[in-house]
């Protein structure tokens, strides 16, 4: 699985559920990067619940927005996990989105993990449809 984290608050963990219960940190980012790239198991998976700096916890209750599914041997994309707050503690006014970068996370693919991308196919897996990475592989294929 391959997600994006785009954030301006210190974030503590992010809870996803599925054929494995993962917690991810802020240590799982991949140094220097904005991306988490996990093995899992096949499956369908949720976004449960998002918990920032130790204070501030958000349970995602639209689980059909938050859910994705990862298939086996490919690198499921499943977009980006946006995060953006305003204001202070006792008026604070949070957004809280899911978006396709796939272009980004091709670009972030390439440059750090030639070796995994050359092995397996990415796949976009988030919300709606993306036929983005099925047309860059094959107009490589005819270059």
């Amino acid at each position: 699985m391959l997600l994006g984290i785009e954030t301006n608050n210190d974030l503590d963990y992010i809870l996803i559920d599925g054929p494995k219960r993962i917690r991810l940190s802020c240590d799982d980012l991949r140094a220097g990067t904005n991306y988490l790239l996990v093995d899992l198991p096949a499956g369908t998976y949720t976004i449960e619940k998002v918990r920032l700096a130790r204070y501030w916890k958000f349970d995602l209750d639209e689980a059909d927005y938050w859910q994705f599914s990862i298939e086996a041997q490919k690198i499921s994309y499943v977009g980006h996990f946006e995060f953006v707050s305003n204001g202070v503690w006792w008026n604070m006014f949070a957004r809280l989105e899911l978006v396709n970068r796939s272009s980004e996370a091709l670009v972030f693919m390439e440059q750090n993990f030639p070796e995994i991308l050359s092995g397996f196919n990415l796949v976009y897996k988030g919300p709606g449809q993306d036929p983005f990475f099925e047309y860059m592989k094959s107009g490589r294929e005819v270059l």
